[in-house]
């Protein structure tokens, strides 16, 4: 009986990449904490995307200005500015990613 669901088991989450949207994306991690950076990371690779983590405003502008994201996560506090900062910047220079 041992590892059977009961009522008192839950079964875990399994992570797929079966229907998701997120397969084959490149994505934009901004997150300075190394820990939660790596477990986003490897969560997205789980699905099927490839992530690339700047742990800056500065850092994230300039992977913005040479490469294409289908997609960016922003943290909220960075070592140099703030996440939103960084969604401005990005609306008004015209970054197309969701």
């Amino acid at each position: 009986k041992r590892g059977r669901p009961g009522p008192h088991r839950k079964e875990s989450a399994k992570v797929t990449n079966q229907n998701c949207a997120l397969t084959r994306s490149r994505i934009l991690a901004v997150e300075d904490n190394d820990i939660d950076g790596f477990v986003l990371k490897l969560l997205l690779k789980k699905l099927g995307s490839q992530c690339v983590i700047a742990k800056s405003v500065a850092e994230a502008k300039t992977l913005l200005a040479t490469e294409a994201f289908d997609l960016v996560f922003l943290d909220g506090y960075l070592p140099d500015g703030h996440g939103s900062e960084l969604a401005r910047f990005m609306r008004k220079t015209g970054v197309n990613a969701a």
